[in-house]
């Protein structure tokens, strides 16, 4: 049985990649270079049909970066929402966006004293 969890799991971190963008689907070492996409925690509902089972899914993606980059950031948010909403169709499922929020702050790094940016992007997926 194909799970549709991992395969959007996995589409979002191929799709970023593809467009240059160095993606953990975990928060790397602190020697790892800004700017860098981390796909974090996802949240899943199943709804099952006579036929087969669909699914809903909620991720959030966060972009680090220094506060000096900012436009980089979100320039980086802009491009992933764009590629996920576009095209995020999967082997075996249809995913549509149904929902979109997004934040910009700033936050201390205690460990290298610097000031970041942190765009954090939530995304509902439905599969159809």
């Amino acid at each position: 049985m194909n799970n549709p969890f991992i395969e959007i799991h996995d589409r979002l971190i191929e799709l970023s990649k593809e467009l240059g963008y160095d993606t953990y689907d975990y928060l790397p070492e602190d020697d790892v270079p800004y700017p860098f996409v981390f796909v974090g925690e996802m949240f899943t509902l199943d709804r099952p049909t006579k036929d087969r089972t669909l699914a809903d899914a909620s991720i959030i993606i966060h972009v680090w970066n220094f506060k000096e980059d900012s436009r980089k950031t979100k320039e980086m948010c802009f491009e992933l929402s764009k590629a996920f909403i576009e095209r995020s169709k999967t082997a075996h499922f249809n995913w549509q966006v149904v929902d979109r929020q997004g934040n910009f702050i700033f936050e201390k790094d205690e460990l290298s004293n610097s000031t970041l940016s942190h765009g954090i992007l939530e995304f509902t997926f439905k599969t159809t």
